[in-house]
């Protein structure tokens, strides 16, 4: 910290700063665009929009003390980050044709600071300037203290938090400068993550999750189970050595279809440029012969379309993408059978096998039943998986037991309490590397633990 930055703090700390409360509020009820997988929360865009709402002091006199340094204090303002996501997802509201409603702001508006005193300025602008920096000081300071470790430990002794990424790219990387942001590590960045990771957390394995699944055997406090999802061939090139570094193990949840795919470039990231350009995806249902009607949800549109270019032969999905003019790879992208096969440190599970979202196919059970053989077939564990694009309903939930997954992983951002036996819908959550968890430097821990200490428990 910055002497400037303690000297800003000290002044507001001397103030009614501490007796102000705060409290945010999403500005619209919008669902996140999971490039292909809207249910699993991919954004047009990096940050919430939120409104702020101007609220009165704590109390009539004004009285003084460090009541925003308290773990209760902390535990309010940080839920407000991960309320105002979707699902996980982080982006501002979209409007039908994709494109963001507000522009995303460098430094995420966490809360307002309703009122300042009068040795403070008062003018709306230099309110908005001095806000962020008050509550990025105040943050630091009740990480380094370790006073949100504290409320960690306490809060989440019994549970168990499991982690999502997709993709870690090297940041001077051709394919890092194409790929979806939201969805996309830096391989330093995601060396810090797992940094924090391992410092607060009791990294397991799949196979401790599923004896304590089983048996009840028990898991460690702070349980951290982390994931990766799809099949991506960087997660051997680049997220396993930085796995290795550390000794953590990880869970690889896997499409099978990428295995034997012909082409270097996988069809639903080229489908997911061509869904995230503005106004495209009317175009895109309009190519299809897709009707459409007022009520559906973006979410619901691009399952359809998700599912009808799956269902067309390779050559002439082929075809379709490419009449998009989308851009080429410079190389393979997704992970072969043998890559599979080697993964050392990662166990790798089931994530259906068109990574079509499920509940979007005529044949869900198909679906489920070849991504299984493929799954023994590569030595994989063939009784787990998580939900395609996390789109998941009770009939859904039935024919992925029916097909033999005895434990399955949604996308919901949540924490497991293991004092309860659950062995489906364990939620997930969406680790993106935007201004919601980094700063300059990279990863900001103070942030990062904000972002994730104070999930609400599954119900």
């Amino acid at each position: 910290m910055s002497p400037h930055d303690v000297s800003s703090f000290r002044a507001v700390s001397n103030t009614d700063f501490c007796s102000l409360k705060t409290e945010c509020h999403p500005s619209s009820d919008t669902r996140g665009i999971h490039s292909i997988s809207p249910g699993s929360r991919r954004w047009a865009g990096n940050s919430p929009a939120i409104s702020c709402r101007h609220i009165r002091p704590s109390n009539k006199n004004g009285s003084h003390g460090l009541k925003c340094l308290t773990p209760g204090y902390l535990q309010r303002e940080a839920q407000d980050v991960p309320n105002a996501l979707d699902r996980g997802g982080h982006g501002p509201a979209v409007s039908s044709d994709g494109v963001p409603d507000t522009e995303p702001s460098a430094t995420p508006p966490d809360c307002a600071l309703t009122r300042f005193p009068p040795s403070l300025p008062t003018d709306h602008v230099s309110r908005r300037r001095l806000m962020p920096r008050l509550k990025s000081v105040a943050r630091a300071i009740a990480y380094r203290s370790g006073l949100l470790g504290l409320a960690h430990r306490l809060r989440n002794k019994d549970t168990l938090t499991v982690f999502m990424f997709h993709r870690v790219l090297p940041v001077d990387s051709d394919d890092y400068d194409c790929a979806e942001r939201e969805y996309t590590f830096t391989r330093t960045g995601f060396g810090q993550c797992l940094d924090f990771i391992r410092k607060h957390y009791n990294v397991i394995d799949l196979d401790r999750l599923k004896a304590h699944t089983e048996s009840r055997s028990g898991l460690p406090n702070r349980a951290g189970l982390i994931t990766f999802d799809d099949g991506w061939r960087d997660t051997a090139l680049y997220a396993l050595p930085e796995l290795k570094k550390r000794g953590l193990p990880a869970v690889l949840f896997l499409a099978t279809s990428v295995l034997d795919a012909k082409n270097d470039r996988w069809w639903q990231d080229a489908l997911v440029e061509i869904i995230l350009s503005p106004g495209n995806l009317a175009k895109v249902e309009s190519s299809l012969n897709i009707t459409i009607s007022e009520s559906e949800s973006r979410s619901t549109r691009i399952y359809r379309v998700t599912a009808c270019v799956g269902g067309m032969t390779v050559d002439a999905r082929q075809a379709f993408l490419q009449s998009w003019n989308v851009h080429p790879t410079t190389g393979r992208q997704m992970l072969s059978r043998e890559e599979v096969r080697n993964l050392d440190l990662i166990r790798v599970a089931g994530h259906g096998h068109s990574h079509i979202p499920l509940i979007a196919l005529p044949d869900p059970l198909a679906d489920l039943q070849h991504s299984r053989i493929l799954l023994q077939e590569v030595g994989a564990e063939a009784s787990v998986m998580s939900f395609p694009h996390g789109a998941v309903n009770e009939a859904v939930r039935v024919l992925a037991n029916r097909a033999g997954f005895v434990m399955c992983f949604s996308s919901d951002p949540v924490l497991m309490d293991t004092r309860v036996k659950w062995v489906s819908d364990i939620g997930r959550i969406h680790i993106p590397e935007n201004e919601w968890t980094a700063g300059p430097a990279g990863v900001d821990t103070a942030k990062l633990a904000t972002f994730l200490f104070f999930r609400p428990r599954a119900a």
